[in-house]
């Protein structure tokens, strides 16, 4: 099985280094972008011991950065993770014959997800996983991060998604734009939007953990030229965990997902002889997409 190959799935985001900007009219938040940063980020968690890595979920899974590899355009590696918790019976694909798990209830699998970053502009290459995914990557950061930014004089690390072209496409297919939602959690505060900050506290005051807010446009039929604006103002912000977009499209209601349209990309890679992908051939085709992948646009 070795030679064999299996698809997978990897996304596109693009990481944000936020700080203070001082100007004559005060201060206020902006992003920058630094490939020292993110190399002094990775070496600090590297330093660490197994344990200390450790960021546990829920008391139902946790994930640590097990490899990091330091190139002079990149910084690349992979996430383990495991589910423990709970322990079920064996059962083969092909006889239906089952067997008692040996494991404990303590152990999990083992999953590896590996990750690329273009040191020039921060793209990040993320493969998929349906638990270590943008959101819990930035968690991640954001939990080991303090004493970097801190150093950097920056305040915080953002990951935001990339959305593909299609997304833009599946937006003009609307006739009309009627309503756009988005979703606040109260668990990851905003750091710098008020307006986020002061939904979050309201949220807390009623005991609970995510609200909706719905936007209804005034002019729907020029509702698109407004909205994409509107989009990348919340698009990636700490605790805005989705934006869906409700319109209408041959006479019928239709609801758009952000999240749907992130940009990805197919790769056939190599597995070894436990069908999991060989490491050194996922960076290889990662490397072959950040190579061919246009600059992350920044207004630094």
């Amino acid at each position: 099985m070795a030679n064999e190959k299996r698809d997978y799935s990897f996304m596109a985001f693009h990481i944000d280094l936020h700080y203070l900007k001082t100007t004559s009219k005060g201060q206020f938040d902006s992003t920058t972008w630094s490939g020292d940063f993110i190399t002094d980020l990775f070496k600090h968690i590297e330093g660490l011991n197994d344990v200390q890595r450790k960021m546990d979920v829920k008391g139902q899974w946790f994930m640590l950065l097990e490899e990091v590899k330091y190139e002079e355009k990149y910084v690349y590696g992979y996430f383990t993770s495991a589910e423990y918790g709970s322990v079920r019976n064996l059962i083969h694909a092909d006889t239906l014959i089952k067997r008692n798990n040996p494991k404990g209830i303590r152990e999990g699998e083992e999953q590896y997800t590996h990750f690329f970053i273009r040191k020039s502009d921060g793209l990040l290459l993320l493969q998929w996983n349906q638990k270590v995914t943008r959101s819990r990557v930035a968690e991640y950061i954001d939990k080991y991060s303090t004493d970097i930014l801190r150093a950097y004089n920056y305040e915080y690390v953002n990951v935001c998604t990339l959305v593909g072209g299609e997304f833009l496409e599946e937006l003009k297919r609307l006739d009309v734009v009627k309503e756009t939602i988005l979703e606040i959690t109260s668990k990851e505060k905003s750091d710098d939007n008020e307006f986020i900050q002061e939904v979050q506290d309201e949220v807390e005051s009623l005991s609970a953990t995510h609200v909706a807010l719905s936007f209804k446009a005034k002019y729907q039929r020029d509702g698109l030229g407004k909205l994409v604006p509107f989009i990348n103002k919340f698009k990636g912000q700490k605790g805005v965990t989705s934006i869906k977009i409700i319109g209408d499209q041959d006479g019928a209601e239709r609801k758009i997902n952000i999240d749907t349209y992130s940009e990805k990309y197919r790769k056939s890679v190599k597995i070894d002889a436990n069908g999991n992908p060989m490491s050194p051939n996922v960076y290889e085709q990662l490397e072959r997409i950040a190579v061919k992948r246009e600059m992350i646009h920044r207004n630094i």
